[in-house]
């Protein structure tokens, strides 16, 4: 669409004026200094210059003449046994007993530990200040914990003053002993294992379930003494006897049970189910096993270096453990053949057996080593794959010195 000349100018005109406006606004909107940095800006900028300009002066330590000097009579306290989950507060008195002003300015804390608001606090001579130092303990379970802050100073003597607060927290939920731990279980046998779970929040507690990634896991729960429970510094706790099945022979059960827990009479805070991680690791001893000698838990037996016409015979333990013991062993394979073993019933009812194992009278002189196969002895039953166990030997025949 066409316009008239008189309509451009117009235009034009009304177009100059909006934009002398907008940069004339803009314009007030700015402060003078370098840079364009508003004027809200710069005020605070130069407020913190200043208050750290302040801060440096009055930290200055005198080299001579009066000077503040700090007193505190306990710089570390400790709170005992306190709950967990709550906020702690001592109040720390700190004087000057020097001649000149005592300025105070807040330092580095530690987590969960915080100072009373101490920006910059200037004590005069022969007067005190207090602060506070707060701890909070949350819900993470320790036995001890030590809370600090810093606090710098002016006293040329101590330009450092440290601030510590401990405490024990109450657990939760504990257990003792911390994890379910055997190592020594015999196969064929149900596993069971217990501990004790204790509370010292809690007045009382329901263990509602037990859950594990083994399976036909099952537990139970047994009260106990009031002397049991005084014994572990508690309010409330029992005895949890957690099941297994029988485990392979030779095996470990590992695992990391889940403990859900429903509080009774607990504090606003506490939530209805409480859960808590407890390890399980169980090891269950080998169906067939060597005792005695001269054994190596990497090498087997150790015959060692023998003349030629030397036996070197050794006598060993062979057990039987779980419900085969009364299945009958015998050696079932030797390597080198110069190798003699020989089994004798020893305590059948208990599943022991006597093994002696030597080297042939008449052997040429050679050299085993168990750790490259040539050098065992298999004890066994033939038709029972479980009952076989080879015993690693080495050793060495040289001819007789004349």
């Amino acid at each position: 669409m066409n316009h008239s000349p008189a309509k451009r100018v117009l235009f034009a005109l009304m177009a100059t004026l909006l934009l002398i406006g907008v940069v004339g606004f803009a314009a007030t909107q700015l402060s003078d200094s370098p840079g364009s940095v508003p004027s809200l800006q710069s005020d605070d900028h130069e407020r913190k210059a200043q208050q750290l300009q302040r801060r440096a002066a009055l930290m200055e330590r005198p080299a001579s003449g009066p000077h503040p000097a700090v007193f505190v009579e306990e710089t570390e306290h400790d709170f005992k046994i306190v709950d967990p989950g709550t906020s702690n507060e001592h109040i720390f008195v700190i004087e000057n007993r020097g001649q000149a002003p005592l300025v105070l300015v807040a330092g580095e804390t530690s987590c969960k530990c915080t100072l009373s608001e101490l920006e910059e606090t200037v004590v005069e001579p022969g007067k005190a200040t207090e602060i506070t130092l707060t701890w909070s303990t949350g819900w993470k379970q320790r036995e001890h914990y030590r809370q600090f802050a810093l606090i710098e100073t002016n006293d040329p003597k101590l330009p450092e003053l440290s601030l510590a607060v401990s405490g024990t927290i109450r657990e939760r939920i504990g257990f003792d002993p911390p994890q379910l731990t055997a190592t020594r279980l015999a196969p064929d046998e149900a596993i069971e294992l217990s501990t004790l779970v204790y509370s010292q929040l809690y007045e009382d507690f329901l263990i509602i379930d037990v859950r594990s990634n083994l399976p036909d896991l099952q537990f139970s729960v047994e009260p106990l003494l009031p002397a049991q429970v005084d014994a572990l510094d508690a309010k409330s706790a029992y005895r949890l006897l957690v099941t297994l099945p029988p485990g392979e022979a030779g095996s470990a059960l590992r695992d990391q049970l889940t403990v859900a827990i429903q509080p009774i009479a607990a504090p606003p805070q506490v939530p209805e189910t409480v859960e808590e991680d407890l390890l399980l690791d169980a090891g269950i001893l080998p169906r067939l096993a060597f005792l005695g000698g001269k054994l190596d838990a990497r090498y087997g037996l150790d015959l060692g270096v023998l003349t030629q016409g030397e036996t070197g015979k050794q006598k060993l333990i062979v057990r039987v453990r779980g419900k085969l013991q009364d299945v009958p062993l015998e050696v079932l394979e030797v390597e080198p053949a110069c190798l003699q073993a020989e089994l004798k019933a020893y305590k059948l009812k208990q599943g022991l057996y006597q093994l002696i194992v030597g080297v042939h009278p008449d052997a040429k002189p050679i050299a085993f080593r168990a750790d490259q196969s040539v050098g065992f002895v298999v004890v066994g039953n033939r038709d029972e794959r479980k009952l076989h166990k080879k015993l690693p030997v080495r050793g060495q025949v040289i001819p007789e010195i004349e």
